[in-house]
């Protein structure tokens, strides 16, 4: 091989060295209520649920209180407070990139009641939350487990194409 050649090589496989490469993505779950792993940060007095506190990432923090009807949850610990209410699933999904969260999953419903009074979960979806704050929604088409499986798949697609292809830290 002569010297140009050589010299060629080099700067490609250097140019090919310092393309940044994808972060590595992750899921961690947190359980929120009727979790075990919730516990009682406020009593409830008479008539009034309990404030509680769920297990969160470090540096997070999970408070979880109710309505008649609707599930509270409040987490902080990002640059703002990220509030959410309805029917909640049971676990909040953090996606992480270089083991940083940048985002959240959680499955929400609207309680309603249908025209007989029963209740019913309207709009159910798995809601999207950048920790920077902006918010989607993934619906959950129809009530079988794989149209729930699928508004997984997808909300956690939308999350992942986010993430910037950026040199690690």
């Amino acid at each position: 091989m002569n010297a140009h050649a050589l010299v060629a090589c080099l700067l490609v496989s250097s140019f090919a060295a310092a393309e940044p490469k994808p972060p590595k993505i992750t899921s961690k779950t947190t359980a929120l209520y009727p979790s075990k792993s919730c516990k009682v940060k406020v009593a409830g007095g008479e008539g009034q649920d309990p404030v509680l506190r769920c297990p969160a990432l470090k540096g997070f923090d999970i408070e979880v209180s109710f309505s008649a009807t609707d599930t509270l949850v409040t987490i902080t610990g990002g640059t703002q407070p990220i509030t959410f209410s309805g029917l909640v699933g049971p676990t909040l999904e953090w996606r992480l990139a270089r083991g940083k969260p940048f985002a959240l999953l959680v499955e929400l419903g609207i309680s309603d009641t249908d025209e007989d009074g029963r209740p019913i979960n309207r709009n159910p979806h798995v809601e999207v939350i950048d920790l920077a704050g902006t918010r989607q929604e993934v619906p959950i088409i129809g009530t079988k487990p794989a149209g729930k499986k699928a508004a997984w798949v997808k909300a956690r697609a939308l999350t992942d194409a986010k993430v910037a292809w950026a040199r690690p830290d």
